[in-house]
């Protein structure tokens, strides 16, 4: 139906529908270049557009106003398949809208597809009867870990935001490799419930968006108490957030560093310095729990994914992908016994960060990463504690942490900053984010058209 200037413009902005139509069309011509998303939804999108414009005309507009989004795909929309990644799920259908999907579209959302995921949220790879999202940088390698798709969508502006999930890192992990923000709220701080998930001790649902500010507006429409999700909490109000002024910035000197790409722990380190000039001091701390934190959640989250497909691999064990499948079948190594001593090993890393952000810092700095992003060939089961072990410790201890843009390596590859905060700081570490993209244009940065960066001669960030 053709419609009328006014219609389909007010206060000189285009309509929510034209948006979406933009948006949608920009999936389409992309979808065999990176093969972000896997189920468009132009219906759902399309309609929840023109209710959005509606509420426009009213002079009534909503707090996300037609932001379009894309969600991984193990994030419920009602009516719309939801695979997981799996062969398993290829055909399943939500009834229902998750909790976080029903808040944002109530924002005002635009729900426009279903982001590509690795199987089950449980690997590096793509299930072999899917196609494998590729990193917008280099298509030669992967966008990052299970919420890949979610992030190479913002990458690619095929949407301004998206969801993942992030269990060990699936948020931070695809937005650094990406060259995109992705915030890991606090555990229990935004709803699961209408999630597939993958570790139900370990799971939170993350927004991912160009800048912070845009993680932040998405963030303010996530979060909330949610009855129906044993694990949700109940979250302080944004007013007690502390001033962001003189924060006490804590640097390891262990851990995050052993292994580092020196050019990635260059560029981590120019962007402390900015940081710093900000009217910040540096605080050098030491994490000696660091090391059993990664080890116990590397065990816990086997323990806890075995326990969600047991019967599916004792039934259908050819149906899984030889990495899943041979991840899975590490959690049956471990007793009763040695799962309750992780839950023990969780609590005693929970009160030892708690201890730390209480006496030496407010934010610890580090890393994303301490790797470039594998290529497609190496996204092996023998890749993965390289991509995930700066993310794990501070999933294993419930925390917030967000990785934002800071830089590139001389073959043009994205470098992600990890700033991490005690709980209920998710408000904090984005603010700290908005101002250092304030001073920088990183997250700005857009992929070359194809997909093969140029290597330069200086590093990105001078």
């Amino acid at each position: 139906m053709t419609q009328t200037a006014p219609e389909r413009r007010v206060a000189d902005k285009p309509s929510a529908r034209e948006t979406a139509e933009a948006c949608l069309q920009r999936i389409r011509d992309r979808a065999e270049a990176t093969h972000a998303v896997l189920t468009p939804t132009p219906d759902l999108a399309l309609a929840d557009a023109d209710w959005v414009d509606e509420a426009r005309r009213r002079g009534e507009p909503l707090p996300l106003d037609g932001f379009p989004i894309v969600l991984k795909d193990n994030i419920d929309v009602a009516g719309v398949r939801s695979t997981c990644g799996a062969k398993f799920f290829a055909d399943r259908v939500a009834e229902r809208d998750a909790t976080v999907v029903a808040r944002l579209r109530a924002a005002g959302a635009l729900v426009l597809g279903k982001a590509q995921t690795t199987e089950f949220m449980f690997s590096l790879a793509a299930h072999p009867m899917y196609p494998s999202c590729v990193n917008p940088w280099d298509r030669s390698r992967i966008a990052g870990a299970s919420s890949s798709g979610s992030a190479c969508a913002v990458a690619d502006d095929q949407v301004p935001g998206a969801l993942g999930t992030d269990t060990g890192g699936s948020v931070r992990i695809p937005a650094a490799f990406c060259g995109v923000t992705g915030l890991r709220p606090t555990f229990g701080a935004v709803s699961t419930h209408g999630v597939f998930p993958l570790a139900r001790s370990l799971d939170v649902v993350g927004p991912i968006a160009r800048s912070a500010r845009e993680v932040g507006r998405l963030f303010d429409a996530m979060v909330g108490y949610d009855p129906e999700d044993s694990r949700s909490v109940r979250v302080p109000p944004a007013g007690g957030q502390r001033p962001l002024r003189d924060l006490r910035i804590g640097v390891p000197s262990d851990f995050f560093y052993d292994d580092c790409d020196p050019e990635i722990a260059a560029a981590v380190e120019h962007a402390i310095a900015t940081i710093e000039g900000q009217g910040h001091r540096l605080v050098p701390i030491a994490l000696p729990g660091a090391h059993e934190a990664h080890a116990g959640f590397t065990q816990l989250i086997r323990a806890e994914a075995l326990s969600q497909h047991r019967e599916r691999l004792e039934s259908r064990p050819e149906d899984f992908g030889p990495t899943v499948r041979e991840r899975l079948e590490l959690g049956r190594e471990l007793s009763g016994a040695d799962v309750a001593e992780l839950v023990e090993r969780l609590h005693r890393w929970r009160r030892d960060l708690a201890v730390l952000f209480t006496e030496q810092a407010d934010v610890v700095l580090t890393p994303t990463t301490q790797c470039v992003p594998p290529l497609l060939e190496d996204a092996t089961l023998g890749r993965l504690p390289d991509v995930t072990r700066l993310t794990y410790p501070w999933s294993f201890g419930h925390l917030p942490a967000l990785s934002v843009p800071c830089g590139f390596t001389g073959a043009g590859l994205p470098v992600g900053l990890q700033i991490a905060g005690p709980r209920h700081s998710d408000r904090l570490l984005i603010a700290l984010a908005e101002g250092y993209q304030d001073q920088t244009d990183f997250h700005t940065r857009r992929p070359p058209p194809g997909g093969r960066p140029a290597p330069e001669d200086d590093h990105a960030w001078n």
